[in-house]
């Protein structure tokens, strides 16, 4: 059995620690958005879940690349709705602290709920992101722009929101029709599935959790499909088309602040890095920044992230914090271990391992 459509020129975006339900939330946001700011017909997307709740999301190269443009289109013709829309940003930013103080009773449904976080990530996460990019690629000098992006790539609610308001009302919503379903229940539910109050997959998947297997979730023209492997690097090696060497001593990405340290390395792949064992001076290494470590960051000596980029929150905040930051090592959460003593030389864009 084939776990993925092959014929998809797939590229890898970014990895985030979602589950299932988080997978299906999260591919929502764009199939909203690339269909308001483009032409094309259909948004495809692969996930796959390389450890527990840690999902790497794929793209096709040629619809990213519409999506892009459409953006890039937008920002240059229109950059005054491009400021209203990233105002709009802010505002929704304060409307969800106004609603994780109400907790479940927030909204009314879990429909409204949906759309009040789609719209929150939409303007707060992907809007600021991809703009900054464009005008970075279009050699565009806005200050007000620029200073809006970076403002609401400051903070970032949508996964609170989720955990705090989304989830429970969902849980609710099945307990209204009469069925109970736990959290870990939820997890591997489609978005779809919990609208229609469709359990109909659920004790399947959650003999496949209990196997100890991972999702490959993909969506071709909307439809989506959800696999179940025991060996997910393999599928992600076949994808990529690449083997991962864990056996490199030395990692490079772009540099965001520049700077040389050396330090201990902690591996942080949640949102919120609760638990993790962080002193001061340690090496942030991360899947990409976000708002929620800023009490990691204030410690760290340095950054090191996955994914990043102009507009990332790494980005961003080293330079604030004028603290080495390394972006974009695409392997640096697989290749370094916790406890490693590493050299970060964000003069050159390299990060080494000294030792374990």
């Amino acid at each position: 059995m084939k776990m993925y459509n092959d014929s998809k020129n797939w590229v890898y975006y970014l990895n985030r620690p979602f589950d299932l339900f988080g997978c299906s939330l999260w591919y929502n946001w764009y199939r909203a958005y690339v269909k308001r700011l483009t032409n094309i017909k259909q948004y495809d997307s692969l996930f796959i879940e390389e450890s527990h709740n840690l999902t790497k999301r794929y793209y096709v190269r040629e619809q990213m690349r519409a999506f892009e443009q459409g953006i890039a289109q937008f920002v240059h013709e229109k950059p005054k709705e491009c400021k209203e829309m990233l105002k709009n940003a802010l505002q929704l930013n304060q409307q969800a602290r106004i609603y994780l103080k109400k907790g479940v009773n927030a909204f009314p449904d879990f429909e409204s709920a949906v759309h009040f976080y789609n719209g929150l990530a939409i303007h707060g996460t992907i809007l600021p992101f991809f703009t900054l990019r464009a005008l970075t690629e279009l050699k565009i000098k806005d200050a007000e722009i620029e200073k809006l992006c970076e403002e609401i790539r400051s903070v970032s609610l949508y996964p609170e929101v989720l955990k705090t308001i989304l989830i429970p009302i969902a849980i609710q919503r099945f307990a209204l029709h009469g069925k109970k379903i736990t959290p870990e229940e939820l997890e591997v539910l489609l978005l779809d599935e919990v609208l229609n109050w469709d359990v109909s997959h659920l004790a399947q998947r959650m003999q496949a959790r209990k196997e100890g297997k991972y999702f490959v979730y993909e969506v071709i023209g909307e439809k989506e499909t959800v696999k179940w492997i025991k060996n997910p690097q393999a599928v992600i090696d076949a994808v990529e088309k690449t083997k991962l060497d864990k056996n490199v001593t030395e990692i490079k990405g772009q540099i965001a602040f520049k700077g040389k340290v050396q330090g201990i390395a902690r591996i942080v792949t949640t949102f919120d890095g609760k638990g993790t064992m962080f002193n001061q001076g340690d090496i942030l290494i991360t899947l990409n920044s976000n708002p929620h470590l800023m009490h990691l960051i204030k410690k760290a000596a340095a950054i090191v992230s996955d994914m990043g980029g102009v507009g990332c929150h790494a980005a961003i905040v080293s330079r604030e914090l004028k603290i080495p930051c390394v972006m974009g090592t695409q392997i640096a959460t697989k290749v370094l271990k916790d406890g490693d003593l590493v050299e970060v030389d964000a003069e050159k864009g390299i990060v080494r391992i000294l030792k374990e």
